[in-house]
Parts: structure tokens; C-alpha cells; sequence
């Protein structure tokens, strides 16, 4: 699926998580709803850059519908993001 260009505002954000195969996300609270950036060994830059903010902030990236129900959207690695 193509990620759709999504302005979010980020009112919090979590812990950074970690899968048993080396994949990482961090959940951020959003106006869209609870948000997950993703990230996985070597290419852990979006994860990094959401880290370094503090709420609120908007950032623009493209998103996509998540498959699991604790988020309404996920981003991918390698989804470029604007913080505004």
C-alpha cells in the first residue's frame, strides 16, 4: 500500500518498542489517534528525529492505515517527514 501524505499533530510521544526480529516503533498520540513510526536496524532516522522533539509539534509524512488495532496509522522507515 502507497503511504498517504498525513499532517499530524503529535501531542505525545512513547517508549521506543522492539520486535524479536531487530524491528522498532515508537506510539505517539496524534488528533488521527494513537500513531506508530517504524524503524529497523540501520534505518532507525524517523524514530530518531520524533524522539528528539517535544509535544506538541506537527509533522507531515505519509501514513498508512494499520492492520492492528491498537493504531489507526502506521509509518513506514522510509517515509520522509516534515516536522513544522
Amino acid at each position: 500500500m502507497t503511504p498517504k501524505l498525513t499532517e499530524l499533530e503529535i501531542s505525545s510521544i512513547g517508549k521506543r518498542q522492539g520486535t524479536s526480529k531487530g524491528n522498532f516503533w515508537i506510539e505517539c498520540a496524534t488528533g488521527h489517534g494513537l500513531v506508530a513510526f517504524w524503524g529497523k536496524s540501520g534505518n532507525m532516522a524517523n524514530i530518531e528525529r520524533i524522539e528528539a522533539m517535544t509535544p506538541p509539534f506537527k509533522a507531515t509524512c505519509g501514513c498508512i492505515p494499520s492492520n492492528w488495532a491498537q493504531h489507526k496509522l502506521w509509518i513506514p522507515e522510509t517515509s520522509a517527514i516534515k516536522i513544522a
